[in-house]
């Protein structure tokens, strides 16, 4: 790791964590390609899309997510630090897209804490 006043380190000797940031996005964002291109090669309406899309976000995508975390040891998914940031995180977006609808937005509580969990929906994961 990098420290400022100490020299840069070389691109060799990150290379195995670059290579694994890079096989967990591809999979991920491969399926996503895959549903766009589908979508976009048989010029479908996105009401016909509806499949797809369930297929992607509530079939694929968790299978996949899972099957990665399973491989991870406990020792790394047990770090309270990240479990605070990223809890903390969604709980920052959830506040802000509530009271963004709620008073910029003029909705109603109800409605606003719908925007709220659509805002924090994005932030998962």
């Amino acid at each position: 790791m990098w420290h400022p006043g100490s020299a840069p380190a070389s691109l060799n000797d990150h290379l195995p964590e670059i290579i694994d940031i890079f096989n967990l996005a591809v999979p991920y964002f491969g399926l996503i390609f895959i549903g766009f291109a589908c979508g976009k090669a048989k010029a479908l309406p996105e009401s016909g899309l509806a499949w797809m899309n369930f297929f992607l976000l509530h079939v694929s995508l968790p299978a996949l997510l899972f099957g990665i975390t399973s491989k991870t040891p406990f020792s790394e998914l047990n770090n309270p630090p990240l479990l605070i940031a990223t809890t903390l995180g969604t709980m920052i977006a959830f506040i802000l897209a509530m009271a963004a609808g709620r008073f910029i937005g003029t909705l109603s509580l109800r409605e606003a804490t719908i925007a709220g969990l659509a805002g924090a929906y994005g932030d998962i994961g």
